[in-house]
């Protein structure tokens, strides 16, 4: 169980993850991701978030901004 309403990110694997509020539940995932900037009011992620298309998994460019 992650975090409530959380976004953690691991640098090493590439790898954000959106939880909703309950803790339990995956909102989204990126992958190859990779923080663009940080800052005292909140950060950004670009990656790739993979989805389920007509030919298997497939990949769209994202990017997460995070206002703190």
């Amino acid at each position: 169980m992650a975090v409530p309403g959380s976004v953690p990110f691991d640098a090493r694997e590439g790898v954000a993850q959106a939880w909703a509020a309950d803790g339990r539940t995956l909102i989204a995932e990126l992958v190859k991701a990779r923080v663009v900037w940080i800052g005292a009011a909140g950060t950004r992620l670009e990656g790739m978030e993979p989805f389920e298309g007509t030919e298997g998994t497939q990949y769209r460019a994202m990017e997460w901004q995070q206002i703190y």
